[in-house]
């Protein structure tokens, strides 16, 4: 099925334009209006849950498997019965005779249903399966729609909060089998039957549940914090997820960038270059990264992610001269082959740390922090330590793999120089050093860092994303991005060291537009890592711990990792780079530039009084 209609039974009034309009184009209609508690009311499709064309098939052809109806070519007679039996016309035959289900309206307009068109209150809306957002498991919101929570949620698998919260008022549509993306949930007997061991806990079937009351925001007891208090107080411990931060924090949104006029004359995209590349590390490495784009790849390990996306990452930053990062879990062998520029890290842990591994790099990152989870060290799950990844890493196979919270042999001033002069030295001073900060006392970090020796410092702000932390402390510590750029420049200049350093800013970048503004606030570059994985596939199921990531990008389940294919992973990696490099090479021209490192504060303006204030930015009109 291509599409899921949802309702927003706030807005319906019960009108029944939409089953009308149906019923115009299709000779009956799909649909009937479903009455909820509480007065509210809800659009139901029902398209596919009984399909006329399987009960019509005499050879038995036909059949529904995981919401989707199919037809086995090699049974069908081929006459043709399920395309008058179909109420809503979506069989048709295709010029290699062959019998086929769009599994979607077929009188659509644009791929838009006409029960949409049709309704006047605007509480229809068909969304696409594939590009379904995932993450209500705990109520999250998704396009205006909110699940209800539970009192019978159950720690060990959230799914079976679709079971209670539907108790007496599932309408068996199907819907909850057709957008699960692991297949966990099947329409056994018009009952949904839960497999609880592909569940991954992303919550999809709740989120398109048509039959569950939305919950209005504003509340501080919303949906997640009453789902998250019953989960903790049934499983005795807090809530452990991945991604980032949801919360909408002062970011570069609030930010516009001043096009160039009659005063100071734009440079012309279509007949004019406009320089983008960067070089990092000049200030005592023999070997400065040379870059042809600002936007690199931040530190994400083998392990947290799998080896399909580690060797993606790679191959699309070479297509576009941006340069890789191997995370804090080692350097697969692969990854080094196919990547033109190589960061590896140099964490609490050590995991994979050798002279070789270190030798091999075009560049080292000293990892102090991250922006997900500051003053705490990394978390794999033993769920996602497989033999590789051991092996990798040097620990023990299925066990929980744990960084420390700091350097344990750094505990006085001072011991940030020895390392970085330990590196230097292992490394013959050719490799840059980059030193990498969680978003805290920045100032005083960024200060601290530069005194010791390093080449480069990258600051990650609190939309960094990690694949694993505990709830409270992604959504409750730490310092946003923007925020966290403006004390790194600060200290940078106040310290006299900002034309001696490169600086790299990371933590919930995501467009050209990101990138062109922190470059003019005083960023010399960025990294990108959670739109990365999104470029690959990632669904945002938060989910990334559990080692069940359903696209193959954050698992070490073998099954699941043959649903990323590297070379098309690699290549949409690749055009998200390029695009992104394109539009901040863009902004630069209209603002005046023909070298993106010739962007200044001077062409922004902040729109709102806070964020002038927190950035120094005059405000927009002044």
């Amino acid at each position: 099925m291509n599409q899921i209609l949802l309702t927003n039974p706030e807005k319906c009034d019960g009108c029944n334009e939409c089953a009308e309009a149906c019923a115009s184009i299709n000779g009956e209609s799909a649909l009937f209006l479903h009455k909820m508690t509480k007065g509210y009311q809800t659009v139901v499709c029902q398209q596919c849950i009984d399909p006329a064309c399987a009960r019509g098939c005499f050879k038995d052809a036909i059949y529904r498997e995981n919401g989707i109806v199919k037809i086995n070519q090699d049974e069908c007679a081929g006459c043709k019965l399920c395309m008058l039996m179909c109420p809503i016309g979506s069989i048709t035959y295709t010029e290699q005779g062959m019998l086929k289900c769009d599994q979607q309206c077929a009188e659509s307009n644009g791929g838009k249903p006409v029960c949409v068109d049709a309704c006047e209150q605007g509480c229809l809306e068909a969304v696409n399966v594939k590009e379904f957002a995932t993450g209500l498991q705990r109520g999250f919101e998704v396009n205006g729609k909110t699940s209800n929570s539970s009192p019978s949620l159950n720690p060990a698998s959230p799914a079976t909060d679709l079971e209670a919260a539907t108790q007496g008022l599932c309408v068996f549509c199907g819907t909850c089998e057709i957008v699960c993306p692991t297949n966990a949930i099947e329409i056994v007997d018009n009952r949904p039957k839960i497999d609880k061991n592909r569940c991954i806990l992303c919550g999809s079937c709740l989120a398109a549940c048509p039959v569950l009351i939305p919950t209005g925001a504003g509340s501080i007891w919303d949906p997640r914090t009453i789902a998250d208090i019953r989960y903790t107080s049934k499983a005795g411990k807090y809530v452990l997820r991945g991604f980032g931060t949801e919360r909408r924090l002062p970011n570069f949104d609030d930010i516009i960038i001043l096009p160039a006029q009659a005063s100071i004359a734009p440079v012309d995209k279509y007949r004019e270059a406009c320089n983008t590349k960067v070089v990092l590390g000049t200030r005592f490495a023999e070997v400065p990264l040379v870059l042809e784009s600002p936007i690199l790849i931040a530190g994400m390990s083998f392990g947290a992610l799998s080896k399909e996306c580690k060797l993606a990452m790679a191959k699309g930053t070479s297509l576009v001269g941006s340069c890789a990062n191997t995370g804090e879990g080692g350097m697969l062998p692969e990854e080094r082959e196919f990547a033109e520029n190589l960061i590896v890290q140099y964490s609490s842990g050590r995991f994979g740390v050798s002279t070789s591994y270190l030798n091999g790099a075009d560049c080292i990152e000293v990892k102090i922090g991250q922006g997900a989870k500051p003053g705490m060290g990394g978390h794999l799950l033993a769920e996602k330590v497989s033999p590789e990844v051991a092996k990798i890493r040097g620990i023990p196979e299925g066990t929980d793999a744990l960084s420390p919270a700091r350097f344990l042999d750094a505990t006085k001033e001072g011991d940030l120089a020895k390392h970085i002069e330990l590196l230097r030295e292992v490394t013959d001073w050719k490799l840059p050093i980059i030193v990498k900060l969680g978003p805290g006392r920045v100032y005083d970090d960024v200060i601290i860092a530069g005194e010791a020796g390093a080449d480069v410092i990258s600051v990650d702000g609190m939309e960094g994303g990690t694949g694993a932390a505990p709830e409270v402390v992604i959504e409750h510590t730490g310092i946003p991005t923007l925020p966290s750029l403006v004390q790194a420049v600060n200290a940078l200049e106040d310290s006299g060291m900002k034309d001696e350093l490169d600086l790299i800013i990371t933590g919930g970048i995501r467009s050209g537009a990101d990138v062109a503004k922190a470059m003019a606030m005083g960023a010399d570059a960025a990294y990108i890592g959670t739109g990365a994985m999104i470029a690959m596939g990632c669904q945002a199921c938060r989910m990334c711990y559990t080692g069940k990531c359903p696209v193959g990008v954050a698992t070490q389940d073998p099954d699941l990792r043959k649903r990323l294919d590297v070379d098309l992973a690699a290549m949409r990696v690749a055009n998200y780079i390029k695009s992104m490099t394109e539009e901040t090479k863009m902004l630069a021209q209209l603002a005046g530039h023909d070298d993106i490192r010739k962007f200044s504060p001077e062409d922004l303006r902040a729109l709102s009084l806070d964020i002038a204030e927190i950035t120094g930015l005059k405000l927009v009109g002044k």
